[in-house]
């Protein structure tokens, strides 16, 4: 399988922030006042648009979540990014830590 490329996280995660109000609408409920961890599973379901996407390029999709945890601990712009993409979902804050890295474990 091939791994995601930092491009593609980052083209991958900019057209999350974009989609249309029409689409965050529809998805929204299933997802606020989900956890993080409850959110990531709603995201891996069959025929997502990150299952699709991880088809589309070849990747494993824990790979790619992986890859994409990397790519936010090592570059502060796309950090901002991947907040926001988790952010948009829900009315609860969303964990961060002090360098604003999401928090996945509820400590």
């Amino acid at each position: 399988m091939a791994v995601a490329t930092d491009k593609q996280l980052h083209d991958y995660f900019q057209s999350i922030l974009n989609l249309p109000p029409e689409q965050i609408a529809e998805w929204r409920p299933l997802m606020n006042g989900k956890s993080i961890r409850e959110m990531q599973e709603l995201i891996r379901t069959e025929g997502s648009m990150f299952d699709l996407w991880c088809d589309t390029i070849g990747a494993d999709m824990e790979e790619a979540e992986e890859a994409g945890k990397d790519l936010a601990r090592r570059d502060p712009e796309f950090r901002e990014m991947y907040f926001q993409a988790f952010q948009m979902w829900t009315d609860d804050p969303v964990p961060r830590d002090e360098d604003g890295f999401v928090i996945f474990e509820e400590e």
